[in-house]
């Protein structure tokens, strides 16, 4: 996976990494990226083993430290785009959440973040590139049962704005995106 650029039109191609997108609006994200001529490596802790031009797909927990870590250095090229968008819900309220569901929901939306970012942003910046962290309009819109959804995309809002803070001076951009509820659209 080391420098293995692929050229279209004699062009150096982009590559993106992106979390959890193999459904969804990941899965979106990552058509757009691939129509628009980039090179997708896509982080997913299931694996739909689609075969598409210029994806390519790695099964990766984000919530394991040591399964991003495996990954990234495996990867040692420029990245022109990260877009962290894995992320659960489990919703409950407080006192009937287990335990469980509360640390899976730490573990993969807000340090799973961090570990995605704390391995690869010097691959961005090799680039010069961007990081797109997906969020939710629920860190500002909370409701009922959604204390470990809610909590994790606030503190997430946090770590954009400080890591938008700290890579300003390298030319990369940091976006956070607070996206409300959306439904796919049928072909």
């Amino acid at each position: 996976m080391s420098p293995n650029w692929l050229m279209i039109g004699g062009k150096i191609m982009k590559t993106a990494l992106i979390t959890g997108c193999n459904r969804g609006l990941g899965e979106g994200i990552r058509n757009v990226l691939l129509e628009s001529g980039y090179r997708v490596i896509g982080l997913n802790r299931t694996v739909s083993n689609c075969k598409i031009d210029n994806y390519l797909e790695i099964k990766c927990d984000i919530s394991s430290y040591k399964n991003v870590e495996k990954i990234s250095n495996q990867i040692d090229e420029k990245i022109d785009l990260i877009v962290i968008n894995a992320g659960i819900r489990r919703f409950n309220k407080m006192e009937n959440m287990k335990k469980e569901d509360w640390e899976a929901s730490v573990n993969t939306n807000l340090n799973g973040a961090f570990y995605v970012l704390n391995k690869f942003i010097e691959n961005v910046k090799k680039a010069k590139g961007d990081i797109v962290i997906v969020g939710s309009h629920s860190e500002k819109y909370t409701f009922e049962e959604g204390s470990a959804y809610c909590s994790t995309k606030l503190a997430l809002k946090g770590m954009a704005e400080c890591l938008r803070e700290e890579l300003r001076y390298d030319d990369i951009r940091v976006m956070y995106l607070s996206i409300r509820k959306y439904k796919k659209q049928r072909s």
